[in-house]
């Protein structure tokens, strides 16, 4: 087994808990420290990953890991897909279609 493990396998970040007060600049800063160089977005966290955002703000959110070592490896919501009232279901389906536009 070599440094990144079995067949090349390395760890990455999801923010839910460890980086959700953590700005995007600091998030990559501290996964290029840590040699920990994939992370998971998580929306409604300090990194700013929302719909709200304009369109120069999500340009800047687009540029800001390409210049990185840092690899975002996934979006996560908060959007759940598995509840039984179906309006909740398509007001959560249609919430995590405009979370995909804001990257």
């Amino acid at each position: 087994m070599d440094k990144k493990g079995p067949k090349g396998l390395q760890l990455g970040l999801v923010t839910y808990q460890w980086a959700k007060g953590l700005d995007l600049p600091t998030v990559i800063s501290n996964c290029e420290k840590s040699g920990v160089l994939g992370v998971e977005l998580r929306t409604q966290h300090a990194h700013k990953r929302e719909i709200n955002l304009n369109a120069a703000q999500r340009q800047k959110l687009r540029n800001a890991l390409p210049t990185a070592p840092v690899t975002c490896v996934g979006y996560g919501s908060t959007m759940n897909f598995i509840v039984p009232d179906p309006a909740k279901l398509r007001e959560n389906i249609d919430g995590a279609k405009e979370y995909v536009k804001a990257v």
